[in-house]
């Protein structure tokens, strides 16, 4: 009877681990590109983007690269992501983009980068907060004034920020 009990619970956990593995694998390569992102490790990004890992690549529950790399101030990175095609407003599950990334965490070269490359300063995040909103929390003057030249073209029509 023992065996029986032991057998009716873990056979629900080997049958969810089979199923679970190939997910698990597929995110390798998403998990992969996003560390190597966050660390400027450039020869591991590299090596994905040519083996095709999508520079959007998303693990669930994780970052997008491109967010992460912004977030650590990590300019090559970044710069390398968005050669590949990253898109650079992408979001990640609360709306946040590597342009708030980079103001939340002060990184004004990177914002910079992000803005020479055409980041939207109009997108919102859940919570309703812009890039500039970020700034302006951190009293960071020198990203605020960087805003005045690229609010023409980095914004929507009639565009609140």
């Amino acid at each position: 009877m023992k065996r029986q009990n032991e057998a009716s619970v873990f056979f629900p956990i080997i049958i969810c681990c089979f199923l679970l593995l190939p997910l698990l694998a597929c995110q390798s390569d998403a998990d992969k590109l996003r560390e190597a992102a966050e660390s400027g490790d450039l020869t591991t990004v590299n090596t994905l983007l040519q083996r095709g890992v999508s520079p959007d690549a998303v693990a669930p529950l994780a970052m997008p690269p491109l967010i992460a790399a912004a977030s650590n101030d990590e300019l090559a990175a970044l710069n390398r992501l968005l050669d590949a095609g990253a898109d650079i407003n992408q979001r990640d599950s609360h709306g946040w983009t590597a342009l708030m990334a980079a103001a939340y965490a002060g990184h004004t070269r990177v914002v910079k980068a992000l803005l020479d490359r055409g980041a939207r300063l109009d997108i919102r995040t859940g919570s309703g907060k812009t890039a500039v909103d970020f700034s302006n929390e951190r009293g960071d003057k020198d990203t605020l004034l960087l805003y005045f030249d690229y609010v023409d073209s980095n914004t929507g029509p009639g565009a609140d920020i």
